[in-house]
Order: C-alpha cells, then structure tokens, then sequence
C-alpha cells in the first residue's frame, strides 16, 4: 500500500519534475540493487539473465524512489520558501567569534576524553619512517613533518612528546574550528534559512563524525578542512572582483591542500581539463586553466624541495593498482579452474599463486601486501597487459570487484566500511571511527573524562551505533556521496550550472578514492564536511529563484 501511494505521489509531480525524479531514482535504484547484492550475496550479477533482471527491477523501484523523492522535495522546498533567516542584528565578525568559541567548547569534553589525541591510522608509522631516517612519500611529506616537529617541540621543551602531540592536536583542531566557523558565518551572511544554520552548526560541533576526526592525527582531517574552506571561497568569489592578491593566497591555499594528499595532484589534473571541455565563458575558461596550471606548477616545485630535503623515496607502484589487483584477485577466486596454466604463469609474476585465497572484496590491502612488487615495478606494461587481457574474459567479475571495493562508498544501507579492520585480533577500538592510540616513543594515552571516551568508543568504535534505526544512516559515507550528487542535479535542474564548477575538484578527488585500497569514512571526510555548506547555498538558490 505504502509503495502505491509513492507511485501515485510520482503521477501527481509536473512533467519536468516528473523526468528529473525519476532519473536520479533509476540511478539510486540500480545502485542500491547492487549494493545489496554483492553484501547479502557476494556478487551483482552472476549472468546474462540477472543483468536483465537487475535492469528490470531498477526500472520498476524507481517510481517508487521518485515519488519519496518528489514529496521529500516539495516539503523541504515549500518549508524553506517559509522559512526566515536567523533574525539578529549581530555583526560577522561577532558571529564569527560566537560560533568560534561554541564548536571549540562542544570539541572541549571530547579532547579531555582522547588526551592528547586521537592518535591513530598511520600516524606512528609515520614518526618511525621520519626518525627511522626512511622517509617515503606513501604518506604525505608535509604532514609527517608536522608530526615529527610538534612531536620534537614536546620532548625538548618539556621532556615530554606526548605535550607535542598535544599541542599538534590543538592546533589543527583549532585550524578546524576556524574553517567551520567561516563557513557557518558566511551561511550567516547570505541569509540562508535558519534551520539550515542551526543544523550546520549542531552537524559541526557535536556529531561524532566532526568531535572525534578533528582530534584524529591523520592527514584526511586538514586536508579536508582545505577542500573546504576553498569551496566556500570558491563560492565567496564568484561575485565579487577578487583581487591578484587574494588570488595568489587562494592559489596557496591550492597547493598546501594537495600537498596534504598525494592523489589529489590527479584530481587538479582532472579539474582542469573538465574546465577545458566546458562550455563557459572563454575569459573564464582561460582564467581557469592559468591558474590551475600555476597551481600544479607551484605543488610541483614544493614536492620536490620538501622530497628533496627529507631524502625521501618514491610511493611504490603498487599502491596505486588497489582496483586492477582486487580485480585480478577476484577471477583467481572464482574461476581460477578455466584459467589456463601458460596465462596462469604470466600473471604469477605480478601476483603469488595463493592471491585467490588472499582476497576480501572490500580491502585490497592484503593483496598487495603479497604483490610481487619488484616485477610489477620494473614491468608496469606487462602487469596491465596481463591486467587487460583477463579483464576481456570476466568483464563482468572485474565491474564486481570494482563496486565490492567501494560498496560503502555508494550503498548506503553498507556497513563493511565500519568492520574493514575488526576481525584483527591484535587491536580493539578500530571500527567506524579509529581511536585506539597507536604510541610511538614516550606516547600515551591519557584520558582525562574517561566515561565520556569509554561511551564514544562504545558507540563509534565499537559500532553500536547502528543498532540507533534512522540516525545510523548518519554516519553512512554515501549519504554524503548522494547528497553531493543530489546537489549537483538540482542546481543543473534550475539552470545555475556554474555554481556547480565549485564541486568540480570534490568530485574529482572522490574518483581517485575509488580507485584506492578500501572505503573508509575519513577518505571521503572532505565531501561530507562539504554538505552543510552546499545544503545551504541550495536552498538559498531555490529561494532566491522563487
């Protein structure tokens, strides 16, 4: 009964509304359908038969999807067009201030409760690597030298590393709170709807996914903090006349925040070629192309200064074939009998016999860890040859692999990207969100609110927080994939295509995510941190078009 009101729901929209419904829905239809698939089942599509079924189902549930997606549309827009901007005559600076001080003391309890950090991932790795003198690029340079300084300035001023990791804690936290608060205060000043700046605010100070990953030393937090505070001045300057100086720091800002992620440099590569292909004004176009060209200019001369002070190494070459090895590894699991044993032999000289039994549909990391990386380095053409050649014989095994690889990435109802790590039996504390602190030297956890830390653990690191119906959906990372593309299709919907240029880079960077070893909420941290500032540049678009 519920579905035949949906669908009558979806009769009842306007013609244009009606199409643009129902193709955003076909697309979730059809996602949602695999997703569930390859996690109840462990693949899509076995054959021919299913593919038709899978696209006949994805027709049919998607008039159902547009009509929910209709009548949640019209009841958000119609609440917005209603809805009056918050009513104060404070100044932006003032507001600024305010929403400041608010989210660093919402993120006070939860610094006492992790003290002196969330330290945790790759970051004693890190310091082994830089004190080991066996520097590498596989983690970012700049980040790792901000480690290893503030680590440094707590042993010789106060005798103790862990008040420098502290203090390296504060200060991104803080670095943090700035971008927030701007992006707050310029929702402030556009006047966008209340409940949009208050849900901004509540999002930004207290839930988990922001309290717990802006103490977490890792290098996805400040650079996903860049992605966007140049998104919000992406959209601060569109209207304005910006100056050569503000553009020189802006274009600063550009390489500080590539340099804090290696594949983000592919992503800037794959931004400016999008403004190529574009159809918008010459003037504009060339501006883009010019400064996204100095940009990768500066970060290559910064890269290579800071490679070639730290004397650090080269990032291996198989840490960029997470999808073709989980591809290859995926065939060898399941029709390593119809594999001939000359084609067998060839690939056994990238990859161990054993890689069948090796692989885990979300988690490419333990495939190459056991890559025969020598060969692979010194014969990158055979690899992807060998690669290629069996990729033309299970198409539709390699398009699993893809998508098992990043199910957390586009099934929302996906929770593999909570347990990747869980069934290790060396750690606790490492689910939806890391917090098991990984000391190097003289560091250690020492929480000073620990009821507080043992109920964040509970529900964030133990991952009870999925038995909450409805609020668990939360802290699903596609929701923010799909909210981002929901952004996008509804600005092209109201032809203001250009404010979508500003998502460009975001959409770009994702794709090199899914490209990368396994689907964590803190890789795709920088979209959701994104979502409150373009939930409010929508609706104020709609306002603004009514």
């Amino acid at each position: 009964m519920f579905i035949l009101v949906l669908i009558n729901k979806y009769l009842l929209l306007k013609e244009r509304n009606k199409r643009y419904c129902y193709n955003i829905s076909l697309l979730f239809s059809a996602v949602f359908i695999i997703g569930a698939s390859l996690t109840y089942r462990g693949y899509a599509v076995e054959n021919f038969g299913e593919l038709i079924v899978l696209v006949f189902c994805s027709f049919i549930l998607a008039f159902p999807i547009a009509g929910g997606f209709g009548t949640i549309a019209g009841y958000l827009y119609n609440y917005n067009l209603n809805c009056k901007s918050l009513k104060t005559n404070m100044s932006d600076k003032k507001f600024f201030l305010i929403s400041l001080a608010v989210i660093l003391l919402c993120w006070f309890p939860v610094f006492l409760a992790f003290f002196p950090s969330v330290f945790t991932y790759d970051c004693d790795a890190q310091l082994m690597y830089y004190f080991g003198d066996n520097m590498n690029n596989h983690h970012p340079i700049i980040h790792t030298l901000m480690l290893a300084f503030f680590y440094n300035v707590g042993d010789w001023i106060f005798s103790s590393p862990n008040i420098g990791i502290m203090f390296y804690t504060v200060t991104q936290a803080f670095i943090m709170a700035l971008i927030f608060a701007y992006v707050i205060t310029y929702m402030y000043r556009k006047k966008v709807p209340s409940f949009i700046l208050i849900l901004s605010m509540i999002f930004y100070a207290v839930i988990p996914i922001n309290s717990i990953l802006v103490l977490s030393a890792t290098k996805d937090i400040i650079f996903s903090g860049l992605v966007l505070l140049i998104t919000v001045l992406w959209f601060d300057f569109k209207d304005k006349d910006v100056s050569k100086a503000k553009t020189a720091v802006y274009g600063l800002l550009w390489i500080v925040m590539i340099l804090f992620r290696n594949n983000a440099v592919y992503a800037l590569v794959i931004t400016a070629v999008v403004f190529l292909v574009l159809k918008i004004d010459i003037v504009l176009k060339k501006k883009a192309v010019i400064f996204f060209g100095c940009v990768f200019v500066g970060y290559f001369i910064a890269n290579t200064i800071l490679m070639s002070v730290t004397d650090a190494g080269e990032i291996r070459f198989v840490h960029s074939c997470s999808v073709p090895l989980q591809q290859i590894a995926r065939v060898m699991s399941l029709k390593s009998d119809e594999i001939s044993q000359e084609q067998k032999d060839d690939l056994f000289e990238y990859v161990p016999e054993n890689v069948g039994d090796k692989y885990i549909g979300v988690w490419a990391d333990p495939i190459k860890n056991i890559a025969h990386n020598s060969n692979m380095d010194e014969d990158k053409f055979g690899f992807f040859s060998e690669w290629f050649k069996l990729g033309l014989q299970y198409p539709g095994i390699y398009i699993d692999a893809f998508f098992d690889l990043n199910r957390g990435n586009i099934f929302i109802d996906d929770v593999s990207h909570s347990k990747i790590y869980m069934d290790s039996p060396r750690d606790t504390r490492i689910g939806y969100l890391m917090t098991k602190f990984r000391p190097y030297g003289e560091t250690e956890e020492n929480s000073l609110f620990e009821d507080l830390r043992d109920e964040m653990i509970y529900y964030f690191s133990d991952n009870h927080y999925q038995e909450i119906p409805v609020v668990s959906i939360i802290f699903s990372p596609a929701l923010y994939i799909w909210l981002c593309f929901i952004y996008c299709a509804v600005m092209f919907y109201i032809k203001k295509r250009c404010l979508i240029l500003p998502v460009i880079f975001s959409w770009a960077y994702f794709f090199t995510v899914t490209l990368g070893p396994v689907c964590l909420v803190r890789y795709v941290y920088f979209i959701i941190i994104c979502v409150p500032l373009l939930a409010a540049i929508l609706f104020k678009e709609l306002q603004n078009n009514n």
